[in-house]
């Protein structure tokens, strides 16, 4: 993808949705498996990222551009 101001951006789509889920669950960074595992383990293995207080700002954000635009 192309940022507006001319500079590159390049990553894989696993590691977009990484990040995005990373903001949206509350600032835990989870790694992903193709192995299943219930909540309690991903939660183990998780880093937190970003403190909750952020995440939760931007999924208001994220529901306010999908509602109005």
């Amino acid at each position: 993808m192309t940022i507006a101001f001319g500079h590159g951006l390049s990553v894989a789509p696993l590691q977009a949705m990484m990040a995005f889920g990373a903001l949206m669950n509350g600032g835990h960074l989870i790694p992903p498996t193709f192995l299943k595992r219930d909540e309690a383990t991903a939660m183990a293995l998780a880093t937190r990222v970003i403190k909750p207080e952020t995440s939760e700002k931007m999924r208001y954000l994220m529901r306010l551009n999908v509602e109005k635009g």
